[in-house]
C-alpha cells in the first residue's frame, strides 16, 4: 500500500471513549458507584475538558452539591480533580488497570451501569494505574491529557496471509498503519510506507476486497459520513 488520504474528523470524545468510573464515600460512610459519561462527539482543549469533567462529576453526586472542581495546568498538561466535602468523605477514580482486576459495582447498584472493557475516557483525561486514585479532602492529579482521540489507525483487509502482520490487538489482518500527524479538521496524507510494508496476496483474494479502518484496540472507527482513499500496488513476487 503506497499512500493513504483521509480527513481528520475525529473528535476528542466519541462513542467508545466517554466513560469515567467513580466511587464516592459520603460523610455518613455510604458508598456509591457512578459510571459517568463525557458528552460524546465533542472536541476539547485542556480548559474545556476540565470544565466538562467537573460538570459530569457534580451532576448527580452523592457528596456536597457542586463540590467537585477540575483544573487544567498549561505547564504540565495535567488535570487536577478536587472535592470540598468534609471528612470522612472520599472519592475514588477507577482507572482501567484497576477495573480489569477488581469488580466495579459488585452489588450492581451503580448509576450508569456496569464496566464495559475499554469504554473509558482515561486515555483522554490522563488517569491511569492499577489502583484506585483516591482523594480525601485532597486533590488528585492525572497524567498528560490527550485531546486528539487517535494518533494511529490501522487498515484491516482480507488481503494477505495469516502472520504477514501482527497488530497491537494481536490481529493478523492489518495491511497498513496510518499516522495521524495533523490536527482535527485537516487532511491526513500518509506517505510513510516502507519497502517492507507489504503482504503476500494470493490471486483468488483479488476477486473480492474488504477493508476496515480500526483503532489500536481493533475497534472500527466512525468516519462521520466522510470517506478516505488509498492506493494499492500489486507487484509480482519474482520482482521483489
Amino acid at each position: 500500500m503506497d499512500s493513504v488520504h483521509l480527513p481528520n474528523v475525529f473528535p476528542t470524545s466519541h462513542g467508545q471513549n466517554t466513560h469515567l468510573y467513580v466511587s464516592e464515600r459520603s460523610t455518613t460512610n455510604a458508598i456509591t458507584f457512578r459510571k459517568l459519561a463525557l458528552t460524546a462527539n465533542q472536541s476539547y482543549d485542556g480548559d474545556s475538558l476540565a470544565t466538562e469533567v467537573a460538570l459530569r462529576l457534580n451532576t448527580g453526586t452523592t457528596l456536597t452539591a457542586n463540590s467537585y472542581t477540575c483544573t487544567f495546568s498549561t505547564s504540565t498538561g495535567r488535570l487536577t480533580i478536587s472535592n470540598s466535602t468534609g471528612a470522612p468523605s472520599t472519592f475514588s477514580i477507577w482507572p482501567e488497570g484497576y477495573l480489569e482486576k477488581t469488580i466495579f459495582n459488585a452489588g450492581n447498584q451503580a448509576t450508569g451501569g456496569a464496566y464495559i472493557k475499554a469504554d473509558h475516557c482515561y486515555d483522554v483525561i490522563g488517569f491511569a494505574g492499577t489502583e484506585a486514585i483516591t482523594g480525601a479532602q485532597s486533590s488528585v492529579t492525572g497524567g498528560h491529557v490527550s485531546v486528539q482521540s487517535y494518533h494511529t489507525l490501522f487498515l484491516h483487509s482480507n488481503l494477505g496471509l495469516q502472520g504477514d502482520a501482527l497488530g497491537p490487538d494481536n490481529s493478523q489482518s492489518i495491511i497498513r498503519k496510518i499516522v495521524l500527524d495533523s490536527g482535527v479538521g485537516t487532511m491526513i496524507n500518509d506517505f510513510h510506507s516502507l519497502p517492507f510494508d507489504y503482504v503476500t496476496v494470493q490471486p483468488t483474494q483479488i476477486r473480492s476486497l474488504h477493508f476496515r479502518l480500526a483503532d489500536w484496540r481493533g475497534r472500527t472507527v466512525d468516519l462521520l459520513h466522510t470517506g478516505f482513499s488509498f492506493s494499492l500496488l500489486f507487484v509480482p513476487e519474482e520482482e521483489f
